[in-house]
């Protein structure tokens, strides 16, 4: 079970340990989102077995985002609003919200892999 955790947690955690984006999943609708949710849980691999060139670390931290290694941000705001949670070494942000072209609510998902 995925276990729900702070925003600060969530950023301590990629602020202090080396990470891998695993994927940013955008405009999913239920379906496509409870698959890669069930993906990510199950998702066994180890940092240590990924090729280091995908293997990032934060370099800078600002009082609203965290620069990484690869020269990509992750602004606090993208994350405001989302549900945080975690299950081994994967995190994991989550948000629902409704897109008003399609008439119907979508999900945002990004995951990460931690080590």
């Amino acid at each position: 079970m995925f276990e729900v955790i702070t925003k600060k947690e969530f950023i301590e955690t990629l602020a202090t340990k080396n990470s891998v984006l695993l994927g940013s999943f955008l405009n999913l609708n239920d379906e496509r989102a409870v698959k890669i949710m069930n993906t990510a849980y199950n998702y066994s691999r180890n940092i240590e077995n990924t090729h280091p060139a995908y293997i990032r670390n934060c370099t800078r931290k600002q009082s609203n985002a965290l620069q990484f290694s690869n020269g990509s941000w992750l602004y606090f705001n993208d994350i405001k609003g989302s549900k945080l949670v975690k299950h081994d070494n994967i995190l994991v942000s989550y948000k629902e919200r409704y897109d008003n072209f399609d008439k119907v609510f979508v999900h945002d998902i990004m995951v990460y892999l931690v080590g």
